[in-house]
């Protein structure tokens, strides 16, 4: 059976190459078939990768979003605790950054509107 490639595992992921070979390497997606002497990726294997992709996006290390993935994403408490930590910072963060934007766009358009009511002097 065909399993599926490192470029599309990439794709479906998120990861770049070179990433999803680190974490094979360091045993997070267990054997990894060879297929011609490329590797062939199980649909588990790619779900794994997602979900470590997803876990590192929102600023887990790669051993805390490997453990996550590989207990296919039922966190102990310690975990769940953590894993709310740092999803509530992340969070506070993009606000912060939304705000900013808003502010910026709230002043960029008054100077606008001032410029059309003044006839653009």
């Amino acid at each position: 059976m065909k399993g599926i490639g490192i470029g599309e595992a990439a794709r479906r992921s998120g990861l770049k190459r070179k990433a999803i070979v680190y974490i094979e390497e360091r045993g997070y997606l267990g054997a990894v078939a060879r297929d011609r002497n490329l590797r062939s990726y199980t649909e588990l294997q790619v779900r794994t990768l997602e979900r470590i992709a997803s876990g590192r996006l929102v600023g887990l290390r790669l051993d805390e979003a490997a453990l996550l993935a590989e207990r296919d994403g039922v966190p102990s408490q310690v975990e769940l605790t953590r894993l709310c930590l740092v999803t509530s910072a992340k969070a506070t963060e993009i606000e912060r950054e939304v705000r900013a934007w808003i502010y910026l766009f709230s002043e960029i358009r008054a100077i606008l509107d001032r410029e059309a009511t003044s006839g653009g002097r």
